[in-house]
This record gives structure tokens, sequence and C-alpha cells, in this order.
């Protein structure tokens, strides 16, 4: 059994699985046999108390795969976690120049993010054409890999938390509350509904815009849309023929746990 974990900048998202197949069942995507998974947003001043009472019950795993993007602090509690739980050493994956026939189309292939890197090479290798990921999580993300594998590029906009916190931060007697459920009104009627709509009718407008481009551009594109936001996002879209996948991150860690096993 593999245990994958996705560490993002503000949530995490695992799960156990004893499988590496990946399925595309009509308009998704997901990994074939899901033991059990979760996910939830952490502290880093409480994190290591997070992660006994979150996984204090989940069996021991053969092997841990990490997609991190949250830093090396974090990335050293996780290991001394695994090492005290179960004497284990996780894997903590790299983004790499090559990996499963898809190029990195980076300048320094180092610095793309290996969430990216990760939903990429998993977007690829389960529609073998031309094909984006539209990752919307902290910040909304588009890759896009070529027929060939080619990593061609991507964008990286900032998502729903990022763009309230920093409109709030510079806006001076704007107040919202963070705790208060969005609101999917098209206008608002106080400060805090009229933020929602026009980050969220920001967000929707750039990504319609990018995939009418990406189509224009290439013909024969799948286009996937995955991340903690997406299911959200994609009600307000009129994108045609969207894949949804609710982790690209999480399907790139199942297929590299084959590589390295």
């Amino acid at each position: 059994m593999n245990l994958l974990i996705d560490v993002g900048n503000t949530r995490i998202k695992w799960l156990l699985t004893p499988s590496s197949r990946l399925l595309c069942q009509g308009n998704i995507i997901e990994i074939a046999e899901i033991a059990i998974q979760g996910a939830w947003e952490y502290s880093l001043r409480i994190f290591a108390d997070e992660l006994s009472r979150q996984w204090k019950d989940l069996p021991t795993p053969k092997n841990i795969f990490v997609a991190n993007v949250a830093g090396e602090a974090l990335r050293q509690q996780l290991q001394s976690w695994f090492k005290n739980k179960w004497q284990l050493q996780a894997s903590f994956i790299k983004t790499e120049s090559n990996l499963f026939n898809v190029k990195n189309g980076y300048d320094n292939p180092q610095q793309l993010g290996v969430d990216r890197w990760l939903a990429s090479v998993a977007a690829y290798h389960v529609m073998k054409n031309t094909v984006a990921v539209i990752d919307c999580g902290s910040c909304i993300t588009v890759d896009v890999v070529d027929q060939s594998g080619q990593h061609l590029g991507g964008m990286i906009a900032p998502g729903f938390a990022i763009a309230k916190s920093a409109l709030v931060k510079k806006t001076q007697g704007c107040h919202y509350d963070f705790n208060f459920d969005a609101s999917s009104l098209l206008l608002g009627a106080n400060t805090q509904t009229c933020i929602d709509s026009g980050i969220e009718h920001m967000a929707v407008g750039f990504i319609e815009i990018v995939c009418q481009k990406l189509k224009t551009s290439y013909a024969d594109i799948s286009i996937i849309i995955t991340g903690g936001d997406a299911k959200q996002l994609q009600q307000q879209l009129s994108v045609d023929n969207l894949i949804y996948c609710e982790n690209m991150v999480l399907c790139g860690l199942a297929l590299l746990a084959v590589k390295n096993v």
C-alpha cells in the first residue's frame, strides 16, 4: 500500500492506494483504487500535532511518496514524523528534465514546481495527446504538454485566497471575514460578497480566455481542471468538454510510485 501526499501552500491532500492505474471515464480522471483518503488545512505552528491527530489510525504503508511545495522546514517535520511513527523514510519527489516521455520545458527545469510537473506528466500519460492542466489552488496555474510529450510552459495567477488577501491588505478600510463561506451571487450587497463575486468572476474570466486561446492554438487539445477550487469554478465556466480530476498531483505520484518501487 502506497501513501501518496500532496503538500500545497495551505492544504495537505493524501491517499492510500494499492494501485497506480489512472482511469479516464467520461470527463473524469481518477486513481483506480483508493483505500482511504483525506485533506486538511494545516498550520506550521502546530504541524506535528496535526499529523498525529489526522493520521493516528492510518495503517502502516509500504512506501511514502510526497510532493511538497511548502518548504524545507515542513519537509523535515514530515520526515521526522514518518520515522517516529512507522520507521519509514519518505521519498520527496523532485522535478526532473524528463519523466515518462514528458520533457520539461522550463529554462531551468528544477524551477518548475513539483506539483505542476507531476500533474503535467500524469495528464499526458492519460490523454496521450496535447493536453493542458489548469490547477485551481492557492494559485491558478496552467501547463501545456504537446502531442510529442514536450512541456511547452505555462501560466501562474493568484487563486481565491491569495487574491482576496492581497486586496484586503492593500485597501484601507476593507473588512473581510476569511472564515465566511464565499458567495456565488453575481452582485454583492456588502463588501464581503462584492469581493467574493469579483474574485470568482475574475478567475472564471481568466480560465475561459485561456481555454479559448488554447483551443484556437491547438486543435486537438484536451483541457483538465483540477485542484481544491476546481469544482466550484467548473460550475461557473462556459467551456465545453472540460475534464475534471480532483487531484492531478496525486495521480502523478501514483505513476511515480511504480517507477520507484
